[in-house]
């Protein structure tokens, strides 16, 4: 675990900033410049509270930030030439991402496809691990639940016969990782349905996938169809929202790997929210 192999540290009250660059494997790739000003206001008025993490290899390296990459940006803006740090030694490559994504998602501010980066890379590191080892591996290592890590992951372990259909076009990718995610990790199944889906129009599928959540775990690929063909229980709403905050979904969804679209996107998001309020 993270925490038996982080017992060397030093701390180093004044770090010279120009021996110091961030570290490739940083959790956070995105939103560095998210209230920095802010930051920088705060450590002119009250210095800095937390020191940054560091690690360096040999002498002739500069130390490289895990944690803390937003706090040294800051330093160097305010002109600053030396900044508090935390050494830690003798620390491997996966440890330092997970350094980093434990003090970013512990903090609730790392963006959703820097989590995403993580738990694909993690995804990389167990590649000794069957597959479904692995996602519980990587759910206990950065304390995210199984079902959360499969919902990042949906798109690497989409089963080989429904990555054939996709690349036969018979399938979109949007169905796929759907799919994979509904009924993960019965990989019958989820071949079964994607079969059933080709040729659906979208309304038609996405009732196939809302039965087969509604639906036990143990209900049939047939009891699912005949499911999703009962009179629909969704109501369509029509919700406004700034311009703004449209173009930052809509740059979001274009970032994925799947290209949703961003009403779906936003039902996604509802339905999330309201499965959490389900389990309080």
């Amino acid at each position: 675990m993270v925490q038996d192999a982080i017992e060397e540290r030093e701390f180093i009250p004044a770090l010279s900033i120009a021996e110091v660059e961030i570290d490739s494997l940083n959790a956070r790739k995105e939103d560095r410049r998210v209230g920095l000003d802010e930051l920088k206001a705060s450590i002119k008025k009250v210095g800095l509270i937390h020191p940054i993490v560091v690690t360096k290899k040999g002498t002739d390296q500069k130390y490289k930030i895990i944690v803390g990459q937003r706090r040294y940006n800051a330093f160097k803006e305010l002109g600053y030439t030396t900044i508090p740090a935390i050494k830690i030694n003798n620390i491997n490559e996966k440890t330092k991402l997970l350094i980093s994504f434990s003090e970013n998602i512990n903090r609730r501010d790392l963006p959703y496809n820097d989590t995403i980066r993580v738990c694909d890379e993690l995804y990389k590191e167990y590649s000794n691990y069957k597959k479904s080892e692995r996602l519980n591996k990587i759910a206990e290592e950065v304390g995210i639940s199984l079902q959360t890590v499969v919902k990042y992951l949906s798109y690497r372990i989409i089963p080989d016969k429904v990555k054939d259909l996709v690349d036969k076009n018979k399938l979109d990718r949007s169905q796929a990782y759907r799919l994979t995610e509904t009924f993960w990790p019965n990989s019958q199944k989820i071949v079964k349905v994607a079969e059933y889906m080709v040729g659906m129009t979208k309304p038609e599928w996405e009732s196939v996938l809302d039965a087969g959540t509604d639906l036990a775990d143990n209900s049939t690929v047939e009891q699912i169809i005949e499911e999703s063909k009962k009179p629909t229980r969704k109501v369509t709403i029509r919700i406004r929202v700034e311009r703004n905050d449209f173009d930052m979904i809509k740059g979001i969804t274009m970032k994925s790997k799947t290209k949703i679209d961003v009403s779906d996107f936003i039902s996604e998001l509802i339905k999330n929210y309201l499965r959490g309020r389900s389990s309080e």
